[in-house]
């Protein structure tokens, strides 16, 4: 489902602030002329920098760009609006036929410290929070774990060949969570409990999105099977759309459409191996949540804002009755060009429309 909108709004004159190891770089904001700050709760923040390579005189921005360096970017409009924190990687050098040469700076946020070489340990009897505020303690990085019951039982931990980003994303799947970086601590929070972003709406700051629904990788029941050790017999527990509780309420789900056409569709997952029936049925209604979310997916653009960030909720409003309302923001990418200015693309996923 799509919406067209005639005549798109004016782009907010937001322009960004620039800083180096905490000082303000004007010739840098100045010079400036594009900017992309890409958010995904799959992988660390980037933001890729493009300046003429040729600046004022006495103006070296190499003097500035070492990689390793921190970079802040703050969006300045009515107010002075963080948008990225962390540190420079790479420089590239543009060459292009009938274009001025450009130099691309790209950076990567503070999970990308935990992105490094693969290794394998085992945390005997410790609880998920000791091992991941470890963790953080390990990159010299805060830990705010902002879900609860997240796993408080001691146990065997094993990370096995995995980077230390790769072992932190798993643990967070496992508790039905997600992770991202703000100012040097690690956010672990799960969608139903994340923060609220903006409102936007169409005809005003939403300039275009476009909304899908589709029962394609929708089960009716997902069961997890493995093996108790205690007893020396298989295990399975079953999840179904009861698991989604609050989160459904004021929703059609696809769990909804599917029992009114009288579908069966189960399914099996048989990798996962838990070894207690509590795990099982943890595991079961984890893999059907993160199915049944996905029910509704949509791609907006919106003028520029710093504030819709992903990991964040989004409030969509002047759509059709049915798609109005609170979305989960996965991805937000934010755009800005010297000559268009700045304008934040994103997607969205919910678990169903909304009920009319």
């Amino acid at each position: 489902m799509a919406q067209q909108q005639p005549t798109p709004p004016a782009l907010v004159g937001t322009r960004p602030q620039l800083r180096i190891d905490g000082e303000p770089q004007q010739a840098l904001t100045t010079g400036l002329l594009r900017l992309e700050v890409r958010q995904s709760l799959a992988e660390p923040a980037t933001a890729t920098l493009t300046f003429p390579q040729t600046f004022p005189p006495g103006e070296d921005p190499l003097a500035v760009l070492a990689p390793g360096r921190r970079l802040s970017i703050l969006m300045v409009g009515e107010d002075l609006q963080p948008l990225f924190l962390g540190t420079i990687d790479g420089l590239s050098y543009r060459y292009e036929p009938d274009a001025p040469p450009e130099l691309i700076v790209t950076a990567s946020d503070d999970l990308a410290r935990l992105d490094g070489s693969r290794r394998s340990r085992v945390f005997a009897n410790m609880t998920d929070f000791q091992v991941l505020t470890a963790l953080a303690d390990l990159h010299s990085l805060g830990m705010n774990i902002a879900v609860e019951g997240f796993f408080p039982t001691p146990e065997t931990i094993v990370q096995s060949e995995q980077t230390d980003l790769a072992f932190l994303y798993e643990r967070a799947r496992r508790a039905r969570a997600f992770c991202y970086v703000a100012e040097g601590v690690i956010q672990v929070r799960r969608p139903e409990t994340a923060l609220d972003g903006p409102t936007l709406t169409y005809g005003a700051d939403l300039v275009r999105v476009t909304l899908t629904t589709s029962l394609r990788g929708q089960p009716t029941e997902t069961r997890v099977v493995g093996w108790s050790l205690t007893d020396a017999s298989p295990i399975g527990e079953v999840a179904t759309g009861a698991v989604l509780g609050e989160e459904a309420d004021g929703l059609v789900t696809a769990n909804d459409l599917l029992a009114s056409l009288g579908a069966v569709r189960p399914d099996l997952v048989a990798a996962s191996v838990p070894l207690t029936e509590a795990e099982a049925q943890w595991l079961a209604a984890t893999y059907y949540l993160e199915a049944a979310r996905r029910y509704v997916t949509g791609r907006g653009e919106a003028a520029g804002n710093a504030a819709l960030h992903a990991g964040s909720h989004v409030t969509l409003a002047g759509l059709a009755p049915a798609l109005n309302g609170r979305y989960f923001v996965p991805v937000a990418v934010h755009h800005f060009d010297a000559a268009r200015g700045y304008v934040t693309r994103f997607d969205v996923q919910r678990a169903g429309l909304t009920e009319v």
